[in-house]
């Protein structure tokens, strides 16, 4: 899910025509079934995660109070400054009527109407720009998350010129009936790097909500309740969105960013000893073992996990999520559900081909495990793979993959050996069975 904020006044009232030649593509659905007045509308779109704004007024207190809720902006240029609420939206415009339009006034009931509406007329027709400056350089939105849908445009040529007087890449417009509009929100919403971030603040937010109402504990293996605290968990999911920049990052700061949250994510399972964790159910055991790997890794080395991908933080997340946190039902949740779609498609899983995967996945690690120095007979896949790491026997392109494998052999782990014969039904979780379907292609060896 990507948010979008959308200003538009809908000049001739052509709300659902307007409405289709922005959305239509991303939302797959033809104008008809775009509502044809501005209340339903609003309504419709914000249940589509777009926020619809049709004065100045209005947009100008979104972008103050709620820019962190939106990822993507479309902007009008001539915009109604007013709306219905007239005393409390003047007293948003005045300050710049004042200041770029000649207005001299003190309070609504000092303003000369006259002078007012000629004011109001010359700052109507770029009020959009206004909002895009607003926008990139007083909340450092980024620009190129931000495109002008104006029929407007041509009668801007002299604003337009003034950004390269002031050495400023002149933003782009597209006209309502511009093709390129729908392309480029269908574009944006389709990322997944916007996606992933939208979806994890939408988790933590509604993790944090259950933990105020008390229907949500923190808890870690062996660690007591004094220790693992509600204001922990708390503390640990505000910090995770903070990580991820609005912006979609370049590479290197990207990997950065990653990293971070994935040694943040897991902050707390140094606290976490081994043996805790094989007291626990399959699913826990392996989610746990990840966990804990992921925190050594983080730890002793400043490259591992330095090449981590959307999907593979999206599984990190989950399978954290699902650790710490107990929820009232094993249905997945919809964030759970919109993150999965991230990690990928999901399969069938056969017990013949799993079974396969399994010897030949254990089997092909051990005879590289058994080449290090000191190598000793039937100890735990994920010991070996952590042997191989500290030996700097696995490319770091190769980790998220093989701490995927992991997962697989602890879900399925029977005493010290893990070559068992699989079954399908210790996937008794129905996000766990799910996971699975998922990730089984992009283990290392698995194949269908």
């Amino acid at each position: 899910m990507s948010s979008f904020l959308w200003v538009e006044d809908f000049e001739g009232e052509q709300y659902r025509l307007f409405a289709h030649s922005v959305f239509g593509k991303m939302l797959e659905i033809d104008a008809l079934s775009f509502p044809n007045t501005k209340n339903e509308l609003r309504s419709f779109l914000l249940k589509n995660n777009i926020f619809l704004v049709t004065n100045y007024a209005q947009a100008k207190r979104f972008v103050s109070d709620q820019i962190a809720d939106v990822d993507i902006v479309v902007l009008d240029i001539d915009l109604e400054l007013l709306g219905e609420d007239f005393a409390s939206d003047f007293m948003i415009v005045e300050p710049m009527l004042k200041q770029w339009y000649g207005l001299n006034s003190n309070g609504l009931e000092n303003v000369d109407e006259a002078e007012f509406n000629e004011a109001r007329d010359q700052m109507k027709t770029i009020a959009g720009y206004h909002l895009f400056i607003d926008l990139v350089m007083n909340q450092r939105f980024p620009r190129e998350r931000i495109r002008f849908c104006s029929n407007h445009a041509n009668h801007l040529t002299a604003m337009n010129e003034s950004f390269g007087k002031a050495k400023i890449d002149e933003p782009e417009i597209y006209a309502k009936s511009d093709q390129r509009i729908k392309l480029w929100v269908q574009q944006q919403s389709n990322s997944e790097y916007i996606r992933l971030r939208r979806w994890i603040i939408i988790a933590c937010n509604e993790i944090i909500s259950n933990i105020n109402k008390g229907l949500t504990q923190y808890h870690l293996p062996g660690i007591s309740s004094e220790v693992a605290t509600s204001d922990n968990a708390v503390n640990l999911l505000q910090a995770l969105p903070l990580v991820l920049p609005l912006s979609v990052p370049n590479a290197h700061e990207r990997s950065l960013a990653f990293r971070t949250f994935s040694r943040i994510l897991t902050q707390d399972w140094d606290k976490v000893a081994w043996s805790d964790l094989s007291t626990l159910e399959a699913s826990n055991r392996a989610f746990g073992t990840v966990l804990k790997t992921v925190r050594n890794w983080t730890s002793h080395d400043s490259l591992s996990l330095s090449k981590l991908s959307e999907k593979d933080l999206a599984y990190l997340f989950l399978i954290s999520i699902r650790s710490c946190f107990s929820f009232q039902s094993d249905k997945p949740l919809d964030f759970e559900l919109a993150l999965l779609k991230l990690i990928g498609n999901q399969q069938s899983l056969n017990e013949d081909i799993l079974r396969d995967f399994y010897e030949k996945s254990y089997l092909r690690i051990k005879a590289q495990f058994l080449n290090l120095p000191n190598a000793e007979n039937g100890v735990r896949f994920s010991l070996m793979v952590n042997e191989l790491r500290r030996a700097r026997k696995i490319p770091l392109e190769m980790e998220a993959q093989y701490l995927r494998l992991i997962f697989w052999h602890q879900l399925n782990r029977v005493g010290k050996d893990d070559v068992i014969p699989i079954r399908l039904t210790n996937f008794r979780s129905q996000l766990v069975e799910r996971l699975c379907s998922r990730i089984f292609k992009d283990s290392i060896g698995g194949r269908q």
